[in-house]
């Protein structure tokens, strides 16, 4: 072990030392580098990427990408490669960084660059501080914990967000109270329609189907799959007076889980790769998940969500939550039998007093603006000609 820390302490200084070399080059102050977890197009930075092509704020765009040729990025985006020569020249040559879920710890930051966090997740549910729970070695966690300090901006989708994010980080950031840009389509008419064509056009779902779509959080092959599909879906033809299919959208692991225990006569369809999550949230009539904060966003639409946590007593020991699960807005089910009479029983006027009494419990800033206010801050740094309020 101690051999292999000290290999790897060298692999460290030495990638240090070539990085450092890019400080040859300056800082392009009107050049913005867009760093996804997962190096697509999507989540927060594919809105802000949009409203600033919208408004044509002139600046340069770059986007970081896992390889080099992806297909969610559109005609006339520029990327580059993931630890590419040309990635890391544009990582420190633009004035502002913005990404979604960190950034690698061996990355430095430039004086005079700007860097952003939009974060992956709206509200506050299960807790985040698994991104110190796997570190065991001291060095490593001191620099993770310094590498949150790095921060400048966060956006914030609520006041518990705020509130719990710094106690789980302890980030010195400002936090930016305006919502998730990747919120704003649920505000926005035309968007959400042209959503909704577009998902039942690529899947070829009818217009007279409503659609449902189970989206679990992500976790390791532990997970066990009993949602009887069977039993959800009469029950929900029974509720809600019309045939329903089924939209999956998980990792694989557990996509083939649920594949392999439906019937053949069960209307069934992956959405795993369907890059922008926004757009199958607008389409779907129905969200079913457990603990994933796309319950957060699609709360926006009012329409129905249902919780299925079939391993609730062991998440709670793993993870725990920062809003108590009996307090989310959601009909609650830990079984099949459960999630039936959770179905039959819906309200629609009490849900929708829930999720008001939600929102307001919480504290949301969603208001369909994000996207705007990113821009002005954006213009604001580049131009340095206004002021952008935030809470410290």
């Amino acid at each position: 072990m101690k051999k292999y820390e000290f290999f790897k302490t060298i692999m460290v200084f030495s990638m240090s030392f070539f990085l450092h070399l890019f400080k040859i080059f300056p800082i392009q102050n009107k050049k913005i580098l867009f760093f996804p977890f997962n190096g697509h197009y999507y989540c927060n930075l594919k809105y802000i990427d949009e409203k600033i092509r919208e408004k044509r704020l002139p600046v340069i765009i770059m986007w970081e990408s896992t390889n080099d040729s992806d297909i969610s990025y559109p005609i006339g985006v520029k990327y580059v490669k993931r630890n590419s020569i040309a990635m890391f020249y544009h990582f420190y040559t633009s004035s502002i960084i913005i990404f979604n879920s960190g950034l690698p710890r061996w990355l430095y930051k430039r004086n005079g660059q700007t860097f952003i966090e939009t974060w992956h997740g709206g509200g506050a549910y299960k807790k985040i501080d698994s991104v110190f729970k796997n570190i065991q070695n001291k060095w490593e966690l001191i620099r993770a914990e310094k590498a949150w300090q790095r921060v400048d901006y966060i956006v914030s989708s609520c006041e518990k967000f705020t509130k719990v994010f710094k106690e789980d980080t302890g980030i010195h950031a400002t936090f930016l109270p305006i919502g998730m840009p990747r919120n704003d389509i649920f505000f926005d008419t035309n968007r959400m329609q042209y959503a909704v064509k577009s998902v039942r056009k690529k899947y070829r779902i009818q217009l007279e189907k409503g659609i449902v779509l189970y989206a679990p959080t992500f976790r390791d092959n532990s997970m066990k799959m009993d949602l009887d599909i069977n039993k959800l879906l009469s029950s929900l033809q029974l509720r809600f007076k019309k045939s329903f299919i089924l939209l999956v959208r998980s990792h694989p692991h557990l996509a083939k889980d649920i594949f392999a225990k439906a019937n053949e006569q069960e209307e069934l369809i992956d959405v795993s790769n369907y890059v922008d999550m926004q757009e199958l949230l607008a389409a779907t009539d129905i969200l079913i998940t457990d603990y994933s904060s796309c319950m957060w966003d699609f709360s926006l639409t009012g329409r129905p969500c249902f919780i299925y946590a079939n391993d609730l007593n062991s998440y709670y020991k793993e993870r725990n939550f920062h809003t108590p699960i009996d307090e989310w807005p959601f009909p609650l089910a830990e079984n099949n039998e459960e999630m039936v009479r959770n179905i039959e029983n819906f309200n629609p006027d009490i849900y929708k007093e829930r999720i008001f009494e939600h929102h307001r419990a919480l504290g949301s800033y969603e208001n369909g603006t994000a996207s705007e206010q990113m821009c002005r801050l954006i213009k604001a740094i580049c131009y340095k000609n206004e002021k952008i309020s935030g809470e410290k």
